[in-house]
């Protein structure tokens, strides 16, 4: 079964890749992610999910960095971001999955003891049902340490905030506090 995988960072890939590949499924990587806040972490995140496609052997598709596609949708439902982006993220897996004929497409965010796994299931689930093509729901967060732990043995970049400018003031809010 051919998978179209939205890709957020490159550790966050590590455990889910291993998961679907042992399900059997054939795995193409998707780099979508409006919601990096600034042009020089879209590349920092993009080059590092890039060089592990390469060695992994995978094919990677790469959205372009365009923040507004994100700041547009958010600017209405602030309190919402994380649903909007979620929507935004998978939608736009779910159309590239479809215009590709592949069979299913899922998320390397369920893998984050940080997102909210209720509402990128609906996202997933809805735009599965307006793309007719299915999607994969795997809570993946069992293999959140393992993989954060190979990603420092293998010396990729782990960022402490989501993507957005707003997760990004949070996470510094949050380690200032500590």
């Amino acid at each position: 079964m051919r998978l179209l995988l939205h890709v957020c960072c490159a550790p966050c890939l590590i455990y889910p890749l291993k998961v679907l590949k042992d399900k059997g499924f054939e795995v193409t990587l998707f780099f979508f992610n409006s919601n990096i806040d600034s042009r020089g972490e879209f590349d920092r995140r993009c080059d590092q999910v890039r060089d592990y496609a390469l060695k992994e052997g995978l094919s990677l598709e790469v959205v372009s960095f365009d923040p507004t596609i994100f700041e547009d949708k958010v600017r209405a439902g602030l309190k919402e971001r994380c649903r909007l982006c979620y929507d935004i993220r998978l939608s736009g897996v779910a159309q590239f999955a479809k215009a590709g004929r592949f069979d299913a497409f899922s998320t390397t965010l369920l893998v984050s003891l940080h997102q909210d796994q209720d509402e990128i299931g609906e996202a997933g689930w809805r735009t599965a049902f307006e793309s007719n093509v299915e999607f994969i729901f795997i809570d993946f967060r069992q293999g959140f340490r393992s993989a954060q732990n190979e990603a420092r043995e293998l010396g990729l970049y782990i960022q402490n905030y989501c993507g957005c400018a707003y997760s990004k003031e949070e996470s510094r809010i949050r380690r200032s506090k500590k």
